[in-house]
């Protein structure tokens, strides 16, 4: 009988004493813990158990600014252009037809990180000059399509990119008067090949951007009379949606 108070007196005291070994001390008095209470510490860490978390955790997400980047984020372009248009007659000579200001609006969507297609509406007005001298103004529409390439310059930041457009264009112009009173008459449908080489800033933390380019068009069509280019500077802003 002896024996067996003697045993569970053992049992019990190794039992509280590895509690004590294992058990870890005050965290908030680390400063003022002594050799007993550091070895503690120690036997704590080397036990493998969690240290238990007391009162209410919350878990914290972390609001990402929205960034054009995105590989499937949709944009919307608006853009004020300068545009000086020229048409090269049936007898070859090239003629400066106007140069007038005009507005776009694009929506494009990304295929890739850095490729984006785009299109959309852009409208102008010409001014052309008849036979007898009189201007003549014309309503110029274009319906442009075309890929985008957004590419960061070595040593920039990635809020930097250089834009190389490439794409066509439906031409509508309209309202200017009868095909025999010009030289080179441009009423109706045309079509254009497109050439953009531009530069785009985002600004921080923000989903807008800005951009400036500089544009060329060439006429599809070869035929004498109805041959026309453009060049045109164009700057506006881009919000990602």
């Amino acid at each position: 009988m002896q024996y067996s108070k003697r045993l569970l007196i053992f049992v019990l005291t190794t039992i509280l004493g590895l509690q004590f070994a294992y058990a870890i001390p005050n965290l908030k008095k680390q400063g003022s813990w002594d050799k007993r209470e550091k070895k503690a510490f120690l036997n704590f860490l080397d036990s493998g158990k969690n240290i238990p978390i007391k009162g209410q955790v919350k878990s914290v997400q972390e609001n990402l600014p929205a960034s054009y980047s995105s590989s499937k984020a949709s944009y919307l372009n608006f853009n004020i252009i300068g545009e000086s248009l020229f048409t090269r007659g049936r007898d070859g000579v090239r003629r400066t037809t106007s140069s007038d200001l005009g507005g776009r609006f694009l929506y494009g969507n990304h295929l890739f990180s850095w490729v984006r297609w785009y299109t959309g509406l852009q409208y102008s007005l010409v001014t052309q000059t008849k036979k007898d001298g009189l201007p003549a103004s014309l309503s110029h529409y274009q319906v442009p399509f075309g890929i985008e390439l957004a590419l960061i310059p070595l040593g920039t930041p990635h809020t930097r990119y250089a834009l190389l457009r490439a794409g066509i264009s439906a031409h509508y112009f309209g309202d200017g008067g009868r095909d025999e009173e010009f030289e080179n008459p441009l009423n109706g449908w045309r079509g254009s090949y497109d050439l953009a080489l531009g530069y785009e800033w985002q600004f921080s933390n923000s989903r807008w951007r800005y951009q400036i380019l500089v544009e060329g068009k060439r006429s599809i069509s070869r035929e004498k009379g109805s041959e026309f280019s453009s060049g045109a500077l164009s700057t506006g802003f881009v919000f990602t949606i």
